[in-house]
């Protein structure tokens, strides 16, 4: 295989140790593969798997560069750094990145305590991210 279809494999199959051998034998991490950044590819990759973000940080730490640090500190889980980029602009949580996906989920939004909860009657609906089925009814659990 050649090297840029290493890296895209790489990418595809979240493999940190594959992509630093790939920027090894010579892949760059931001020359356009097909006219897109490597960086782009990757986070456009359908698959998230609990490797994603050594993924991620092999490629910046590389000089790959998302250009957008509340997508980057989402994708990376990065508490530290998204609470306060969207206490700088917290109407950036609904909008929608570069590919077109939505950057933020709300997952960063506070949940109401169950107290809360029993104090105004509502109930926290809020589906469970690894929830293969998650329904209308479901309700958050702590």
């Amino acid at each position: 295989m050649s090297i840029e279809s290493d890296f895209l494999e790489a990418f595809e199959t979240h493999s940190p140790e594959d992509i630093r051998a790939s920027l090894a034998a010579g892949a760059s991490p931001i020359a356009l593969i097909g006219g897109k950044r490597p960086i782009d590819i990757l986070i456009e990759m359908y698959t998230r798997s609990p490797r994603f973000a050594d993924c991620l940080r092999v490629m910046m730490a590389a000089g790959a560069d998302t250009g957008d640090p509340l997508l980057e500190a989402a994708l990376l889980d990065d508490d530290g750094a998204l609470r306060p980029v969207l206490a700088e602009s917290p109407l950036d949580i609904g909008r929608k990145g570069a590919s077109g996906c939505l950057t933020v989920l709300g997952a960063v939004t506070e949940k109401p305590s169950r107290e809360a909860d029993r104090q105004t009657g509502a109930a926290c609906k809020v589906p469970r991210i690894n929830d293969p089925f998650p329904s209308a009814d479901h309700q958050g659990a702590e």
